[in-house]
């Protein structure tokens, strides 16, 4: 299948969850080249039915031809859950709720609440991350009086929030997920949630690799989603692949008006280590219900876009909604509009990257030299993506072809900023893999005879298989 170029740069995730795990609008989603990955959130109680819906995603023909990846998301954490309300579901400020455990005697039924927990009096409670907020009044035996102090919708399914007693998450917390038949049917991302410590994570990548040696391991994303884990960005990004910044998540442990510049700071220190950077929390959530977004979610889109964001996570409820198609398009021409505006510069580009390395010096002289002489592409061999990354994390106009000999891999670059995947089935020797890429590219992209490249690749050198350290600028004949 022909490969044309991308009309955004900045990817769009499409998100479900066990309460909409439909394949009608994937399909047209699909159809229309709208979304470049699907994630879906994880339960542990729906593990045979998430299994059954992969196993029907991979047979849908738009989703098998277009190699579109799949995000397993484990990283979502919840603290209970709205299962039954007894008042109106559009409460006010000062108004009084009891919740309960049980269905009778309150106004809110609680389920999977913690209820055995110390909880303080004059500490809040968060219903939908924020949508209604409670103060507590008074506590007993499954049984919470409360004072609305912000007013708004209550949801059933809502989930609920307790900043004061939400505990840092541990991997030994998800043991009892089994990721094998989840790799066995082709995950590209795995999502883990705020976990702190670097050994952790560097376990939870050491059993992703056991779990199926004989193919690639899924990128290891984890959540930016308090600001104990955001303290320690630092020690983190080394042992992951990739955040997703959690903005709702944030809010409860951080001043919601410093989330912003939180997201662009994060954005670019996974710039500057060549990690992946993706924005979610309620991603264009109001059109689940409303054919025209709020002007503050479609600013979230384009801030998200300017910030150099790898993706952008569209919100789960849009699955359950009647505008799916109208709000990823929505979303697609959001982006458009910004990236076609040439005097918008993208916030923390790396005009002066630190060079630390052989693999930065050449990967950072590419793209320069690719923007000087205006090349139609950057051009990378890339056998786990690392090359693709480190190019893409310059954040440059010019689009960045990544050719690979791994299907999983290809699948992973699909939510690179800026990155196309290009499938060979096997290396060429060095003396001949500009000859066989010459006929690959004008069969399979846009670029024509006559059209510069740059083009980066491996010759012998100590970095190993998992950088370049050579590159060129070529003229396809």
């Amino acid at each position: 299948m022909a490969m044309h170029e991308m009309s955004t740069r900045t990817k769009i995730v499409w998100s479900v969850n066990c309460r909409s795990l439909e394949l009608s609008p994937l399909t047209t989603l699909c159809e229309q080249n709208l979304i470049s990955a699907i994630r879906i959130v994880y339960d542990p109680l729906r593990k045979t039915e998430i299994l059954d819906f992969i196993e029907l995603l991979n047979k849908i023909p738009q989703i098998k031809q277009s190699g579109l990846p799949l995000m397993i998301d484990v990283g979502s954490i919840s603290q209970g859950l709205v299962s039954q309300c007894n008042v109106s579901l559009d409460v006010v400020y000062g108004q009084k709720l009891v919740l309960t455990a049980s269905a009778k005697g309150g106004d809110l039924q609680l389920s999977g609440f913690a209820w055995e927990e110390e909880l303080p009096v004059g500490h809040t409670l968060f219903l939908g991350y924020g949508a209604v907020v409670l103060k507590i009044l008074e506590t007993s035996a499954k049984r919470l009086l409360t004072q609305v102090i912000q007013g708004g919708q209550i949801v059933l399914g809502q989930e609920v929030q307790i900043p004061y007693n939400r505990k840092p998450p541990s991997i030994f917390d998800l043991s009892y997920i089994d990721i094998k038949p989840f790799q066995q049917l082709g995950i590209s991302y795995v999502v883990l949630p705020g976990i702190i410590n670097p050994r952790e994570i560097a376990l939870a990548q050491r059993k992703l690799a056991q779990a199926n040696k004989d193919a690639p391991s899924p990128w290891l994303l984890i959540k930016i989603d308090s600001k104990e884990v955001f303290d320690n960005l630092a020690n983190l990004l080394p042992v992951v692949d990739g955040v997703i910044i959690s903005r709702r998540d944030l809010t409860l442990t951080m001043e919601a008006a410093t989330i912003p510049m939180v997201c662009k700071e994060i954005i670019r220190e996974c710039n500057q280590n060549a990690k992946l950077a993706l924005v979610e929390s309620d991603m264009l959530a109001s059109m689940r219900n409303n054919p025209s977004p709020t002007r503050a979610e479609v600013s979230d889109v384009a801030n998200a876009a300017i910030d150099g964001t790898d993706a952008i996570i569209l919100s789960e409820d849009l699955t359950l909604g009647k505008y799916p198609q109208k709000a990823a398009s929505l979303c697609q021409n959001a982006i458009v509009r910004i990236e076609a505006e040439g005097d918008v510069e993208l916030n923390w580009q790396r005009h002066a990257p630190q060079i630390n390395n052989e693999f930065d010096a050449v990967a950072f002289h590419a793209y320069k030299t690719a923007e000087r002489i205006q090349a139609k592409a950057i051009v990378c061999i890339t056998k786990t993506g690392n090359t693709a990354l480190r190019i893409a994390s310059f954040r440059t106009a010019i689009p960045v072809i990544a050719v690979t000999f791994s299907e999983p891999v290809k699948r992973k670059l699909s939510i690179i900023r800026g990155v196309h995947g290009l499938l060979l089935d096997e290396m060429p020797g060095l003396d001949e893999v500009l000859s066989v890429l010459n006929e690959r590219l004008k069969q399979f992209s846009w670029l024509n005879s006559g059209d510069q490249i740059v083009f980066t690749t491996v010759s012998l050198s100590p970095l190993g298989e998992k950088a370049s350290n050579l590159f060129t600028v070529q003229r396809l004949v």
